[in-house]
């Protein structure tokens, strides 16, 4: 009987064009997309835990050596993704954090034991903050699930603490040998200035502190102003998502002046930084937008369709820039001669979004981080719509069945038509 009602509706013209199409956006959670991605991050992870940093395709290359902050940024994106159950990506989990513990060491400057995480005398600061951001973000979700109370923590969040400055938040880079802060003479790094606020923001709620430890509250009137094209354009992600934890966490002593700073942030985000349909990699603005759309969610209780609709189109979009097993990109002969060439290493390719640089393919960690972070942040936001599982699941069918439908129409009207047979006529002479 459903089939038959199928088939009847594939020969009935779908005369709600327009309405179909507009609803169709929501049809699905882009699972294939999230799953490829992990499965991507499981590939290109060396048994010591850490991530092979880029990778050319097309070229046969890899870039082994990458700034240990984008593993820490993978780390993340990958604590985001557990759901408490999936031991493939648990394992991938441990492995890297035993990575990170490995390659941190310890240095004095003061009565306290202060920490890094680096294979040399040399840290990024804003490695310690995702590598943090991702250990509270798992206590958060699933208490127990890791231990992360030990002395190496603690360690890590007082370096965090002594660096930061209240006027201009935290500096760049740390030097243990040299005891120098800062490879660029500038007043603070905006990366890991926001990547801190997240890390702070995270540690409150992975412990549920009831009071608020005094450098959350002044990174509260260090983002009360209007943002630089830089931060906007690079850093916006990083406090999308601090507001939507704010949202979450609803935080009575400070809840009015975050939603006061998300609705700041987001008027600059739309007016700066609009979500288009380029030829360049956008995963880090389509998740920054994920995470807004997110926060209004959590605030209201609903969603903007027309803003999920720009979303969901958009990430469909960036599907193209996933690899599959078929991508191949054009190439030149020696004598001119172009042709189709296909990847030379597809296990450390698929499932990975590219990005060009001179004409190059490359494949680095931190493009998928963000693509993953925000499909799977697309995805909260459908399941919140529909909080009973049973909804949820016929929803999802029918939309699937619509799409499907849609498709088929879609191929019946893209049909070639065949020509009429010319029949050719005898003219009589009189």
């Amino acid at each position: 009987m459903r089939f038959l009602w199928i088939l009847f509706l594939i020969l009935t013209p779908l005369h709600a064009q327009p309405l179909v199409r507009e609803d169709l956006v929501l049809n699905q959670t882009f699972e294939t997309t999230i799953s490829r991605a992990i499965q991507f991050l499981k590939n290109r992870q060396r048994p010591d835990g850490s991530w092979l940093y880029d990778h050319l395709p097309f070229e046969g290359r890899s870039i082994n050596t990458g700034i240990m902050v984008r593993q820490a940024g993978t780390f993340f994106a990958l604590a985001q993704a557990w759901d408490g159950k999936d031991q493939t990506i648990k394992g991938m989990l441990t492995k890297a954090i035993q990575y990170f513990e490995r390659n941190s060491s310890t240095f004095i400057p003061i009565e306290k034991t202060l920490r890094i995480i680096s294979d040399t005398n040399e840290a990024y600061t804003g490695t310690i903050c995702l590598y943090l951001a991702g250990c509270f973000w798992l206590e958060w979700k699933h208490p127990g699930a890791f231990e992360f109370r030990g002395e190496l923590y603690v360690q890590l969040m007082n370096t965090l603490v002594y660096l930061y400055n209240r006027n201009h938040g935290l500096p760049e880079l740390i030097n243990t040998k040299e005891t120098y802060l800062e490879k660029i003479n500038r007043d603070a790094e905006p990366y890991a200035t926001v990547q801190f606020f997240l890390a702070f923001t995270l540690f409150h709620m992975a412990y549920d502190r009831k009071h608020m430890h005094p450098i959350l509250q002044e990174f509260m009137a260090m983002y009360e102003r209007e943002l630089t094209p830089f931060e906007v354009a690079q850093t916006s992600h990083w406090s999308a998502l601090v507001s939507r934890l704010h949202m979450e966490w609803k935080q009575p002593d400070w809840y009015d002046e975050a939603q006061t700073l998300k609705a700041r942030h987001l008027l600059q985000f739309e007016s700066r930084w609009p979500l288009q349909e380029t030829t360049a990699n956008s995963c880090s603005q389509a998740e920054g937008w994920a995470y807004y759309l997110r926060a209004n969610q959590l605030q209201t209780g609903e969603v903007d369709r027309q803003d999920l609709y720009r979303l969901t189109r958009h990430l469909r979009h960036l599907r193209t820039f996933q690899l599959k097993a078929n991508s191949r990109t054009k190439a030149q002969t020696f004598d001119g001669k172009e042709y189709e060439k296909a990847m030379s290493n597809p296990n450390l390719a698929i499932g990975g979004f590219r990005h060009s640089i001179k004409n190059e393919i490359h494949t680095r960690i931190d493009f998928t981080q963000h693509c993953l972070s925000a499909y799977i942040t697309h995805r909260e936001i459908l399941r919140d719509m529909f909080p009973d599982q049973e909804s949820w699941e016929d929803w999802k069918l029918r939309k699937m069945e619509e799409e499907w439908l849609y498709e088929m129409e879609e191929r019946r009207r893209n049909r070639p038509k065949r020509m009429e047979r010319v029949l050719l006529q005898q003219i009589q002479k009189f």
